[in-house]
């Protein structure tokens, strides 16, 4: 279970390659359509939208199972999304136009669906600029409202899609279905925590330090079933809270976790 994070990280990584490595294939084998510009165009557009909804569906599904870690395949999957938008435009740029920059100038101004394809990958430049731990750092609560822009993205890029499509517009509509839905699902607000629930939390975190010199490794060895193990703690340190009052302040909150967790080992002891 440990390695799972790590392996799924390693398998996404090599699944999101394969369709580079395809497409690099098949130009350099004559593997491509009959018009192999408008396919590599195409293929790089599909790719760059269904690496946007995927990263889009992290959070929901984060929520669904519980598991926090697939947080940390977002970067990745933006990254690839940003690769994929930017070979897309590359493919325009230097095989459709060959850096005729008159005319790349005039289609971004005066067609739509080039405009705001254009527009997405701007935005999605600033998205992976600042996709950095660095950045997260420095921008603080900015950064979280700068990557909320993801959907403005996956919306532009739905948009691009549909409006360059002369007639099969079916895939375009799949995409724009997925995505209102992760929009929807991002929108439902989520229970805040009660104050006595954010308190068991801080105190939690003191627990820290106890867990760091191993005291609470012992707690392992203990024979508990999972339900009863998880009444210890919530008994543990619901009644540290109580007797501290409504609000322990933090300089408390050491001196109370110290307590609780010194009562939980002492019941998860008598228990085995």
């Amino acid at each position: 279970w440990r390695t799972l994070p790590r392996l799924t990280r390693s398998a996404l990584f090599l699944v999101c390659l394969v369709p580079a490595a395809l497409m690099v294939y098949d130009a350099l084998t004559g593997g491509l359509a009959a018009e192999p510009i408008k396919d590599l165009t195409h293929r790089t557009g599909v790719w760059t939208i269904t690496c946007l909804t995927a990263t889009l569906a992290l959070t929901p599904l984060r929520r669904l199972t519980g598991w926090n870690w697939l947080i940390s395949l977002r970067r990745m999957l933006g990254l690839f999304a940003f690769f994929y938008a930017s070979s897309h435009f590359l493919v325009y740029l230097v095989l459709d136009q060959f850096f005729d920059w008159h005319t790349i100038v005039k289609d971004i101004a005066k067609r739509p669906y080039i405009t705001v394809g254009f527009t997405g990958l701007v935005l999605m430049s600033s998205l992976a600029v600042t996709s950095t731990k660095q950045m997260v750092r420095r921008l603080g609560r900015r950064w979280v409202q700068l990557h909320a822009l993801i959907y403005v993205i996956a919306l532009a890029g739905i948009v691009h899609f549909t409006w360059s499509q002369k007639a099969d517009i079916l895939r375009p509509t799949i995409f724009g279905i997925i995505v209102a839905t992760l929009l929807a699902l991002r929108l439902v607000p989520r229970k805040k925590p009660s104050h006595q629930l954010h308190d068991l939390f801080r105190i939690h975190r003191a627990c820290f330090p106890f867990a760091e010199r191993g005291e609470l490794r012992r707690t392992r060895s203990v024979t508990v079933r999972p339900a009863a193990r998880l009444t210890h703690v919530g008994m543990a340190l619901r009644r540290a809270v109580q007797e501290a009052g409504p609000r322990p302040s933090r300089l408390a909150a050491p001196a109370l976790a110290n307590q609780a967790t010194r009562k939980l080992l002492g019941d998860g002891s008598r228990s085995s």
